[in-house]
């Protein structure tokens, strides 16, 4: 009896330790760098559902593109933004579109990060996240910090 109760006790124990898919994924994508791997972001034009993309351009983390850390700044930041519970951001007609496109070079593994802005930057959209085995669908509003603002104004300003 002792022993099915440490087993039991054991299985228990180790099913509350493990992380959950949400988590596990979010670690792997704040882990990228510069150093590890290549990201492209292609910034478009959307509809207020997030559909209908027309490409303005894209851009990528190296020396013909945006260099030093931006890009991953806004990878990290993302998952720690204040949710918008109070009230449903008004949606403007046509909005940006950020999609970060990255492969880290160790093992090539992709991920991907979908999330659209307001014209104004009060607010982002995170659509989803995936990598290759894993996908978690966000589709919520968050509340932009100063910095993220300024982050993505200068990515959405790169080819102007």
């Amino acid at each position: 009896m002792k022993r099915i109760c440490f087993i039991l006790f054991s299985v228990i124990l180790l099913a509350g330790c493990s992380k959950s898919k949400t988590e596990t994924l979010i670690d792997e994508v704040k882990q990228l760098d510069n150093e590890n791997s290549v990201v492209d972001v292609l910034v478009s034009n959307l509809d207020p559902l997030g559909n209908n993309a027309e490409l303005q351009f894209s851009v990528r983390n190296d020396k013909n593109g945006l260099e030093g850390d931006l890009i991953f700044e806004i990878i990290d930041e993302i998952f720690d933004l204040e949710e918008v519970t109070t009230t449903k951001p008004e949606i403007p007609e046509y909005n940006t579109g950020l999609t970060f496109s990255a492969q880290r070079k160790e093992d090539l593994k992709l991920y991907e990060i979908q999330m659209m802005v307001d014209s104004e930057l009060k607010y982002v959209k995170l659509f989803n996240v995936q990598s290759e085995n894993a996908k978690v669908d966000y589709n919520k509003f968050y509340y932009l910090t100063d910095t993220l603002k300024a982050n993505i104004q200068e990515i959405i300003n790169f080819e102007k």
